[in-house]
């Protein structure tokens, strides 16, 4: 039932499209409550990390479970930037949905 959204962002510095975390969650939610299925994002700090817990529960009592590392403590404006990118890519990797441009890990190469 679940599909990609449409990707309604741009980030310039990348020039690539990506899914708003709001509306990700939004179709999300949709779909999942028709199986019954909930999910939780819980941050939470380990040896001065913020650390993402998603959470997948089934009305059955049955769960699945992913942790992110997202940042460390010294910065909020920045930790809550990356808190919000987590989130994305934590749940949308979680339901298996795409929420930005496949680059073909070109970001990942120095190709000067």
């Amino acid at each position: 039932d679940l599909k990609n959204p449409p990707k309604n962002k741009e980030n310039p510095h990348f020039k690539s499209k990506y899914v708003d975390l709001s509306d990700g969650l939004d179709e999300i939610r949709k779909t999942l409550s028709k199986h019954q299925i909930a999910f939780v994002q819980s941050p939470m700090v380990n040896d001065g990390m913020v650390i993402l817990h998603t959470r997948l529960i089934h009305s059955s009592g049955e769960w699945l479970e992913s942790v992110y590392p997202v940042s460390g403590l010294d910065k909020h404006q920045a930790m809550g930037s990356a808190l919000t990118y987590a989130r994305r890519y934590a749940i949308f990797s979680m339901v298996g949905i795409a929420g930005e441009d496949d680059d073909d890990g070109n970001l990942l190469c120095d190709w000067s």
